[in-house]
């Protein structure tokens, strides 16, 4: 008897099958940890940008299975940018090849012409080779690549050392006051504004996965005369499969202002970073870089990182 595939719109009753698909489908990539209940709200109804109209649900005899969403971001739009996401397509893996895949994407990309937006992009690791050939039969085509590089050196690290006129300050983010992910805002946006593909993150969004993640997050800051010229955040990860322990540790975002680049700020605080994660037991310390920042990779290798894996973006005009 074949099985009945149907589609729908995804409820706030829906977040735990919604982590439950996008686990088991990313099972086995690189670096993926398993996301949780919190951070699906924080992406979703919590998000003043999410639409439930432009997510889909795909359930076979009732049993959710697969999950995309159209995103439309409008801090990108207030910015100037026309374009939009595909935000977590995802199916199980024992459900893809009945076409549940091309419903999903296409439904969203319907959704999406009808926000009026430009066109759409969507990231996929190398060696997801379903969603690949999703995506190229679909007219998708690629812009860039991103760096996974992983530093598996036991060796002590060098111990960062700042310019003196450079003040250093570290906090812990997690139940953080409300100035802190103000401050992070704007330091990043500042430094990343000369950035491929980049676009202001308001406040909120940035906010909302601090309170909704599992791991502990710390931040540096680097402060010349009171302004804060640089920071990076560091993301101490727990053991991923009870019994086992071994903890990964993720340079998340590093950045310094354009005004204050070439004086050693961005090396030292890799080496921060490095040495803090190290200092909570991490084996492996990881990060992503745009495989066209060739200042950012002499950095990255020179401190014992190596490329691991790669991120592809896809884009696709939505005419």
């Amino acid at each position: 008897m074949m099985s009945r595939i149907e589609y729908r719109h995804p409820t706030e009753n829906d977040l735990e099958s919604i982590a439950k698909i996008c686990n088991d489908s990313r099972r086995g990539l690189p670096s993926q940890r398993p996301v949780n209940v919190n951070e699906v709200r924080a992406k979703t109804f919590i998000d003043s940008d999410y639409d439930p109209e432009g997510a889909w649900l795909a359930t076979v005899d009732g049993e959710e299975v697969g999950y995309a969403n159209g995103y439309v971001d409008q801090a990108r739009l207030a910015y100037g940018l026309r374009d939009s996401y595909v935000e977590d397509l995802e199916v199980m893996r024992g459900y893809r090849g009945n076409g549940i895949e091309e419903t999903l994407l296409e439904m969203a990309l319907i959704y999406l012409k009808g926000r009026g937006v430009s066109g759409t992009q969507i990231p996929y690791y190398r060696m997801d080779t379903w969603k690949k050939r999703l995506l190229e039969t679909a007219g998708f085509l690629e812009v860039r690549r991103y760096y996974e590089m992983v530093r598996n050196d036991d060796r002590e690290p060098e111990k960062a050392v700042f310019p003196k006129d450079i003040q250093i300050e570290r906090r812990l983010i997690n139940n953080c006051p409300d100035e802190l992910p103000s401050r992070i805002v704007d330091v990043r946006n500042e430094s990343f504004v000369d950035h491929f593909n980049y676009a202001p993150i308001p406040v909120d969004k940035i906010k909302n996965f601090f309170e909704a993640t599992d791991t502990t997050l710390s931040v540096t800051f680097a402060v010349d005369h009171e302004k804060t010229v640089g920071f990076v955040v560091s993301e101490d990860r727990p053991p991923e499969t009870e019994g086992v322990d071994k903890r990964d540790g993720w340079v998340a975002i590093l950045g310094v202002v354009r005004s204050h680049r070439r004086r050693g700020l961005g090396r030292n605080l890799l080496l921060d970073s490095v040495n803090w994660l190290k200092s909570k037991g991490a084996e492996r310390i990881l990060l992503m870089v745009d495989a066209e920042n060739e200042k950012a990779l002499g950095m990255y290798k020179f401190a014992g990182f190596e490329v691991e894996s790669v991120e592809i973006l896809m884009v696709k005009d939505l005419p």
